[in-house]
């Protein structure tokens, strides 16, 4: 039987309220909370929130390291993907990104999800990260 508590382990990535946020702005990257993945095969990232004033478009992508404050590689993101394309401001939009552990580098245990707007101010964004599929599923997880 799946015992979604064992398999599961949700981290709010980059979250201040229950609404969401952080404000990110043209050129500069947002970054979640790294996470790490030893206990785990799959990472998703979950991206949400409204394009601001000036509107934008927002890349996401999932970079990787070796500690979780260590320098992540954003010159070559393990996946990458189009969050939101407005041509209006206050769009509100969400989208996802993942990874499977295998794609990591080697000595590489830690992920965490960056987001880029290409223009606009006031763009509103929650980043939140789900690691899944645990390597270990007979036994009780760390937190």
């Amino acid at each position: 039987m799946h015992r979604f508590k064992d398999n599961v382990r949700y981290d709010v990535g980059r979250m201040l309220t229950s609404v969401s946020v952080s404000t990110a702005t043209s050129a500069t990257v947002t970054t979640g909370t790294s996470v790490d993945m030893r206990y785990y095969n799959n990472f998703a990232g979950l991206v949400g929130g409204a394009v601001g004033a000036g509107a934008s478009a927002l890349t996401a992508y999932i970079t990787e390291a070796t500690f979780a404050t260590g320098v992540f590689n954003q010159a070559t993101p393990l996946a990458t993907v189009a969050i939101a394309s407005a041509t209006s401001p206050y769009t509100g939009y969400g989208g996802s990104i993942e990874v499977r552990a295998e794609q990591m580098s080697d000595g590489h245990r830690f992920l965490r999800v960056e987001v880029l707007p290409t223009s606009g101010t006031g763009n509103r964004l929650a980043i939140a990260n789900l690691r899944f599929n645990s390597r270990f599923p007979q036994t009780t997880l760390p937190t």
